[in-house]
């Protein structure tokens, strides 16, 4: 965080941001301990907490959506807010959105497994419900 002082530029800030965010993401992630003693600048102490929500960004991106809402909530102020966790935010975003549509693979054979045939019963069209139109048999 000192270096902070030194760095002028906005591309050398956010690198340095991100470096320290992988640093403290990669302590957490080996179960370094992240409490920070008392008096300790507020600064300091958010990035030690975020370490946690940073893996579960990685591990569970559903739920680290309000883990990490919430570390912003403590943390407005936070220099990690304009920087790193915009892209966090991004990841969040498109990891927990669904796709409009999906594939289903069935295997091919010639003697269906009874769960594959209710696999594919189930995912076809309904057609044979349909009322028939007048004059069609």
């Amino acid at each position: 965080m000192e270096r902070e002082r030194w760095l002028t530029d906005p591309a050398s800030l956010h690198a340095n941001r991100a470096e320290l965010f992988d640093r403290v993401r990669s302590a957490a992630e080996r179960g370094q301990p992240m409490k920070a003693p008392p008096k300790t600048d507020p600064i300091v102490v958010g990035w030690l907490e975020l370490g946690p929500v940073a893996v579960g960004l990685a591990r569970d991106p559903m739920r680290a959506a309000a883990a990490l809402a919430n570390w912003k909530r403590l943390y407005p102020q936070h220099p990690a807010n304009d920087s790193v966790l915009a892209m966090a935010s991004t990841q969040i975003a498109a990891a927990t959105e669904f796709p409009d549509q999906i594939a289903l693979l069935l295997p091919l054979s010639d003697v269906p497994s009874p769960s594959a045939s209710r696999c594919a019963t189930a995912s076809l069209p309904r057609t044979s419900n349909r009322p028939q139109r007048p004059g069609r048999a």
